[in-house]
């Protein structure tokens, strides 16, 4: 008899064992192959660590693809923690000779759990109609058709390059679909924000044991891997911290999400022991996100805070949050200490010319015309390195957007940067109207937490390609389902008050 498991991971363990073990390898058969593979593997690892490790690799990925079909839940849950310690992952398997294709990992599981979601006698009709039934979907079904479209688009030059593009952002919609999906109760947007929390927690963390103690020579020897990747990690003499993500500014702007979220959750939770826990995550979370040297994610949090302190002014604790902040605030600013993080931060909001940013518009200067001409866009992948591989030859192959924005306008052209601005228009409306809605308190304070992390995210992505990382999908996607979610439940009373 299996003892069952409580917690984050409930039933993580029993599904597993009644799906794997009792099912399929039980009996003398079942247990005699397992015998079988073992002995293959250990002679391979034996006779040769990088067939061996290759063996072992695909075996655990065969093994969390079934996890992920059989049960979404468990499923959605590898998902967000392959996005946060894939890469991560990925650097100890290089330093082993072995490169791991996290990106494509990343979308098997995601199919395998999408797929899961339609066995048995699920019908597939009911669950899209319930799905498609708000606005922000329907809008966002619109975006993607327009992308599908943009196969024929005659700027581009590469039907691969608009396939690679197109498979990132219908992983994304699966995603959104995923998480709409196993957020089918209240008990289990509580799991999501207490998984999300211990995640953050822990990436914050490395990122902080990073600046401390250094990098592992692993990771070292990662960054040195890519002449232009350390180029741009190495500033005044040191690294930029990255802790498990694949580079410093998906790190930041992870850190920076996460960041606000808790901070506005941390103003409904009453317990003192999960305050002193839920401050000490926020502040390793935003003091690992300043070791990544990325001036955006100064300004994201910021604005994220601005926008809380908007929709809350009529309450008296917000007065006393806007008086905290500001503090903080001035202190980073003025106080009578320095260091780089210190510089960087303060230079942020300094309003001082920074010749960067002077580079930047003079970057953003020189292509205008393009866009202008162009009022479908180049083509999906042409920017960038990206476009140099697919599209070689491209007016756009090379040119690296420095934001998300301008990204957009010139693969896409106006018309597509446009439906994205209307589809940010849209998730920020659906959020509002059901936060000044709500009757609930813990209702309204999900919801402003929801609408000020996806704000914060509009924001970076003027300064930076903020979203697109598979790290800031499994935040951005599923608090847009729990925001629609949370339209259609009366009372979630318990969530922020038991997350940890």
């Amino acid at each position: 008899m299996v003892k069952k498991s409580t917690g984050l991971f409930s039933g993580f363990y029993n599904n597993l064992h009644q799906s794997i073990v009792v099912n399929k390898f039980d009996g003398i058969l079942g247990y005699s192959a397992i015998i079988i593979l073992a002995l293959i593997l250990g002679y391979q690892i034996a006779g040769n660590y990088l067939i061996g490790g290759i063996i072992v690799g695909i075996f655990i990925s065969l093994i969390f693809v079934f996890i992920c079909y059989t049960n979404p839940w468990n499923g959605f849950v590898v998902i967000f923690l392959f996005s946060f310690f894939g890469f991560h992952l990925a650097r100890l398997f290089f330093s082993l000779g072995i490169n791991i294709p996290t990106g494509l990992i990343s979308d098997f599981l995601i199919y395998a759990t999408f797929l899961g979601l339609f066995k048995g006698n699920v019908s597939l009709k009911d669950r899209v109609n319930d799905f498609t039934k708000n606005s922000v979907i329907v809008y966002l079904l619109i975006i993607y058709g327009y992308f599908a479209i943009q196969v024929f688009n005659p700027n581009a030059f590469s039907f691969d390059g608009w396939f690679q593009g197109f498979r990132k952002i219908l992983s994304t919609l699966f995603l959104l679909f995923i998480s709409f999906n196993v957020f089918d109760s209240v008990a289990k947007i509580k799991k999501y924000v207490r998984l999300f929390f211990i995640s953050a927690f822990l990436v914050g963390l490395y990122g902080c044991i990073q600046e401390w103690f250094g990098l592992f020579d692993f990771e070292i020897d990662w960054l040195y891997s890519d002449p232009h990747g350390v180029g741009l990690a190495f500033i005044d003499g040191d690294f930029r911290k990255f802790s498990t993500m694949s580079d410093p500014a998906a790190f930041s702007i992870s850190m920076a999400a996460s960041g606000v979220f808790f901070l506005i959750i941390l103003t409904g939770i009453k317990k003192k022991h999960l305050i002193f826990i839920t401050v000490l995550g926020i502040s390793l979370m935003l003091t690992g996100m300043s070791y990544s040297g990325t001036r955006t994610a100064n300004v994201m949090v910021v604005a994220g805070i601005i926008l809380y302190i908007l929709l809350t002014i009529n309450q008296r604790s917000t007065w006393i949050f806007t008086l905290v902040m500001s503090f903080v605030f001035i202190v980073l600013m003025y106080g009578p200490f320095y260091n780089p993080t210190i510089a960087r931060f303060r230079t942020t909001f300094s309003f001082q010319e920074d010749p960067s940013y002077n580079v930047r518009e003079m970057n953003r200067k020189s292509i205008q015309f393009y866009i202008h001409s162009h009022p479908i866009g180049g083509g999906i992948g042409t920017t960038g390195g990206t476009g140099k591989t697919y599209h070689p030859g491209h007016r756009l192959a090379g040119f690296q957007p420095d934001n998300g924005y301008l990204k957009k306008a010139l693969e896409i052209g106006p018309i597509g940067l446009i439906n994205y601005l209307v589809f940010y228009f849209l998730i920020l409306m659906v959020g509002i109207n059901g936060f000044f809605s709500s009757k609930d308190v813990v209702n309204k304070i999900l919801f402003s937490a929801s609408i000020c992390t996806l704000y914060c995210l509009f924001i970076g992505e003027y300064a930076q390609k903020a979203l697109g990382q598979i790290s800031d999908m499994v935040i951005f996607y599923p608090i847009i389902a729990i925001m629609i979610r949370l339209r259609k439940y009366e009372s979630i009373d318990e969530i922020t008050k038991s997350y940890i």
